[in-house]
């Protein structure tokens, strides 16, 4: 025990002392990218691949992300990214790729740094470039880990680009699509055992980073999400309790933002989705496991919720197209059984 003591009490001094020198190192006149890149970074890089210590390894990387200014980052991001996928197992490279990501988007958000200030244009190259590095980077990782990695840090690895591709490319939707149709991928790879492993269903701990990431689109894009072709996807993999809830949060989205739907055909859609929310556990023929408790004060709030976007729908200037949505709405609401039509169906004629 004693011998445990002093070992993490020499790590640490070491850890102050390294981490010293670095920001010292970067605080030196004359550091400018190019030797950052040429000389620095490499130098620092090779190191923290021979160091074979997963604690050593994430608080040097962590070390360079934070020291160090965005600008040198970002002109070195191939350099920088290309070392993640060779860290040892035991490193969290999601918790890395985020920070840089953060620190990227912040910086690529600044308002105050003109394109005249920009003397290298290290903006413009963000702009263009750093989203597929950042995709080429998880990708190598996967395939560096493979089953190791289990679906939890897969759909945090997914999220982390899914909030970078919003920040900083937020007309760019193809991206956006394209990491939720990867995660589904990943998501039903490892749920049936792809690797040559038993199948494993998601945990609790999953399941809930599952529906934090489908609810970071609806705050920007709210029912746009439609138009993302993965979401559907990547929402039918939730358990059944779950997609109540990311179905509360579409909803609640798109009453708040009053961006309700405008067609019938994109009304249609909307229901599909949610479903779950207005049918019951029988209706929709869930086993008797997946039975939820009782639900009366959950079911008011979705009656109301629901109540508030039959108000939002169509415009007294369209008749033809607002008596269509109120025809679709009362078609899905009615599914919804007595308890549910009771509350839901009189704001179709007030």
């Amino acid at each position: 025990k004693e011998q445990r003591k002093k070992r993490e009490r020499e790590r640490n001094e070491l850890r102050i002392l390294v981490g010293t020198n670095l920001v010292r190192l970067s605080q030196l006149e004359g550091v400018d990218g190019k030797i950052y890149g040429e000389i620095i970074l490499p130098k620092i890089l090779e190191q923290i691949i021979v160091c074979g210590d997963p604690l050593a390894q994430a608080y040097l990387i962590d070390c360079i992300i934070q020291v160090f200014p965005d600008e040198h980052h970002i002109e070195t991001l191939p350099v920088l990214l290309d070392v993640c996928p060779k860290l040892r197992d035991k490193v969290n490279v999601r918790t890395i790729l985020q920070s840089l990501m953060d620190r990227l988007a912040n910086y690529y958000a600044d308002g105050d740094l003109l394109d005249e200030a920009d003397k290298n244009q290290v903006k413009k190259t963000m702009a263009k470039d750093s989203y597929p590095m950042f995709e080429g980077c998880v990708q190598k990782v996967y395939q560096a880990r493979g089953p190791k990695l289990n679906a939890k840090e897969v759909i945090r690895l997914q999220t982390a680009l899914v909030n970078f591709s919003l920040r900083c490319y937020p007309d760019d939707m193809k991206q956006v699509n394209g990491a939720l149709g990867e995660c589904a991928t990943l998501i039903r790879q490892i749920t049936t055992g792809v690797y040559g492993q038993a199948p494993a269903p998601l945990d609790e701990a999953a399941v809930t980073e599952l529906e934090k990431m489908l609810k970071i689109p609806l705050e920007s894009m709210s029912l746009k999400v439609q138009e993302l072709d993965n979401y559907n996807d990547l929402f039918a993999l939730l358990p059944y309790p779950s997609r109540r809830q990311v179905g509360m949060s579409m909803l609640r989205s798109i009453v708040s933002s009053g961006q309700a739907p405008a067609t019938a055909k994109e009304l249609e859609d909307l229901f599909a989705l949610v479903a779950p929310i207005i049918q019951s556990n029988q209706q929709q023929g869930l086993p008797n496991q997946m039975m939820m408790p009782d639900r009366s004060l959950e079911m008011q709030e979705e009656n109301s919720v629901l109540s508030k976007l039959v108000h939002t729908l169509g415009d007294e200037q369209d008749p033809d197209t607002w008596f269509e949505l109120l025809s679709v709405a009362r078609k899905h609401l009615s599914a919804g059984g007595p308890s549910r039509t009771a509350e839901v169906l009189p704001p179709l004629v007030y």
